[in-house]
């Protein structure tokens, strides 16, 4: 698995605290047990980075959500229940379930990387020929990101 990070914030220069795109891959790979990228089972290649990259996107989230302060993080909060509203009823059990898990991995982000100052704005997830994965993210810092995201109100 190859791993990128670029910094949306061209000015600052500096290198990032943790691994990012390292620490949600393990979120990751602990959330889907048993599930080994490399022994697909019967999934197609499109069906295996689907299901990463969903999970993918929830680990995202919960990054984001413990990195930012209350405010902001239920902005996304409420932006994500949106998402899961916007399909079909039965969704809402679903987002039950994807709440329960985010908050879990929120809960142990907060205690593993306490002064985490930079959130994902974007991710791609890819299969090289080879077989290999792939994952850059797009991480901007802490501080402009809750000043975007208040600006936005």
């Amino acid at each position: 698995m190859t791993k990128k990070s670029k910094n949306k914030n061209e000015e600052r220069n500096s290198e990032s605290k943790y691994d990012i795109p390292r620490i949600l891959m393990d979120y990751v790979m602990s959330t889907l047990p048993g599930f080994d990228p490399d022994d697909p089972e019967d999934l197609s290649e499109d069906e295996m980075l689907d299901i990463l990259d969903n999970t993918f996107q929830m680990c995202i989230f919960a990054w984001n959500y413990a990195v930012l302060p209350d405010d902001c993080g239920e902005k996304i909060m409420a932006t994500m229940k949106e998402s899961f509203e916007e399909e079909e009823e039965e969704n809402m059990e679903e987002w039950e379930h994807a709440k329960e898990i985010v908050l879990e991995i929120v809960e142990d982000i907060r205690a593993e990387y306490p002064n985490a100052d930079e959130i994902v704005v974007d991710h791609e997830l890819e299969l090289t020929e080879e077989g290999d994965l792939n994952v850059n993210v797009e991480i901007m810092a802490l501080e402009d990101a809750v000043a975007e995201m208040r600006e936005a109100e």
